[in-house]
């Protein structure tokens, strides 16, 4: 059984609800009304030096255990572990710690098209962005001050941190991707921050917070798939290769 697959859009119109109004540092980075914060939503995790091999199957017979036929259990698990991978500190989503000294970090807030797995009271399924909605979320984050929203986890708000730097990639314009990120596609929203916070900075140093993850109120279209949840893990697995 196929998980459906819905597009999340916001208006424009700066009255609207439907918008980007923080963005969270958190450990696991993502990249209901519809509320949705992108944060951690597993409910089996791999263990430490786990091999894919090894997890995989634990996984499976776990979600089966759950109800979920093989398909797919086999779907959500490799979801699964690909967020597993954004956890360890070669992030293929995380931040870069650009400049110690003056507390800077840099990183993609939104990647265009990528499915993102939810699972909630409502059931299972995938979400994304298009590019033309990243864009519109990033000029209307800006246009109505946004820019000192930011929490930790979806949870704690923090003040002392100040989202400074904003691009959305556009290789055709001449504006590029951030290094390191290159093989993310065109449409990618980039953050740079500047962490005054001594206690978030800390956290930053140490490794708990890898990565932004934004939050706000979306509209969801769904979208009729013609390919099968292995086929969106497979377009997931190309688009992080080689990160």
């Amino acid at each position: 059984m196929n998980l459906p697959l819905f597009k999340l859009t916001i208006k424009e119109d700066e009255e609207a609800i439907q918008e980007v109004n923080a963005v969270a540092l958190v450990d696991i980075p993502a990249i209901g009304e519809n509320f949705f914060a992108f944060n951690k939503q597993l409910f089996v995790e791999p263990n430490k030096g786990e091999r894919e091999d090894e997890f995989i199957p634990r996984c499976i017979e776990y979600a089966v255990g759950e109800g979920k036929d093989q398909e797919q259990a086999a779907a959500i698990c490799y979801s699964m572990w690909e967020n597993r991978n954004m956890k360890s500190s070669e992030n293929k989503f995380s931040f870069s710690v650009v400049n110690e000294d003056e507390r800077i970090v840099v990183g993609p807030a939104m990647v265009p098209d990528l499915p993102i797995y939810r699972r909630d009271e409502t059931g299972e399924y995938y979400v994304f962005f298009d590019k033309k909605t990243i864009e519109t979320i990033a000029l209307k984050f800006y246009a109505k001050g946004f820019q000192q929203n930011a929490n930790e986890m979806h949870a704690k708000a923090v003040d002392g941190i100040t989202f400074f730097q904003s691009w959305i990639a556009d290789e055709s314009k001449g504006i590029p991707k951030m290094k390191q990120f290159e093989n993310l596609p065109d449409g990618t929203w980039f953050l740079g921050a500047k962490v005054e916070n001594d206690e978030t900075w800390a956290k930053v140093k140490d490794g708990t917070f890898k990565g932004f993850s934004v939050e706000g109120m979306f509209d969801m279209t769904e979208i009729k798939m013609r390919k099968s949840a292995d086929d969106i893990i497979a377009k997931l697995r190309e688009m992080l290769a080689d990160i």
